[in-house]
């Protein structure tokens, strides 16, 4: 319902610009998106092949159910992985094209991600063949679920921000990942502290 109270209605919108900032503030190079046969051009895979980048795509999911047993509708599920960080807004002027819900920065890792797109690690759920995921740019499914490359790609996503943001403390990053990216404080607590300790040192010498 509308507002009818002017000054209420300001501070709504006001609230509405301060939230969609906030959410277009946020950026990564990877986004996972979701499109349906109905709303897709026929051609997406061709539209897909156009972006030039690195995409997977999984089959056609037309068996999964809702918790009350009824059928969801079918839909694709997709991750593209950019060379360099994009907003919601960047990375919906390619996924955009496909008419589909607005793309999301993934909680989990690539490995996480891409193993869903067939639901691998998820027995409750209806499986899909990884034989029938499409590649685009190069990516493969092997690629994608190798440990070596998450780690060298959530790597350099973490020196990219310290450049961006001019951030030599590892104290400070180490804080920003548990706020903002779950994946990069993963990666911190498990492989990647050694390097990036080295890399701030190192940033810190050049200033």
């Amino acid at each position: 319902m509308p507002y009818v109270d002017k000054k209420k209605a300001a501070e709504a919108q006001k609230r509405y610009r301060e939230q969609k900032k906030e959410r277009d503030g946020r950026s990564s190079k990877r986004w996972i998106f979701v499109f349906y046969p109905d709303s897709a051009p026929e051609n997406w895979n061709d539209i897909i092949g156009e972006w030039m980048c690195e995409v997977l795509v999984s089959p056609l999911h037309d068996k999964d159910v809702n918790p009350d047993g009824e059928p969801k509708k079918p839909h694709w599920h997709g991750i593209v992985k950019f060379e360099r960080a994009k907003t919601q807004t960047e990375a919906m002027e390619l996924i955009g094209q496909l008419n589909g819900p607005r793309a999301q920065i993934p909680a989990g890792s690539t490995r996480s991600c891409v193993r869903y797109l067939v639901h691998a690690d998820n027995p409750e759920k209806a499986s899909y063949s990884r034989d029938s995921v499409l590649s685009f740019g190069g990516w493969s499914w092997d690629d994608a679920c190798t440990g070596d490359e998450e780690t060298m790609s959530i790597v350099g996503e973490m020196m990219e921000w310290c450049d961006e943001t001019g951030c030599t403390s590892y104290a400070q990053l180490l804080r920003y990942a548990r706020r903002e990216r779950k994946d990069w404080f993963r990666s911190l607590c498990t492989s990647s502290t050694y390097v990036m300790k080295n890399y701030l040192n190192s940033l810190r010498y050049e200033a």
